[in-house]
């Protein structure tokens, strides 16, 4: 259907949280994932704050391909 997927977990084990976005649209070009970089006419600084974010609270995220074709973004957070 074209729409973004948002797929939440809750690791039983450590307490931590994952959540993935995912969609079936063009993806990142490798050449745009660093900060600032957007060709949206956005700063592309939205996916660099979540990042500080997550990185500032113990945890990651991770950009990548989805299965597929698309884009995929991963952020794990510990247990708080």
């Amino acid at each position: 259907d074209g729409q973004p997927r948002a797929s939440p977990h809750r690791d039983a084990r450590t307490g931590g949280a994952t959540l993935t976005v995912s969609d079936e649209g063009p993806g990142f070009a490798p050449a745009r994932l660093d900060r600032g970089a957007s060709g949206a006419g956005s700063t592309g600084l939205g996916l660099d704050i979540v990042r500080q974010t997550a990185e500032g609270a113990g945890g990651t995220m991770r950009v990548d391909a989805a299965p597929g074709g698309g884009a995929r973004v991963t952020l794990e957070l510990p247990a708080v």
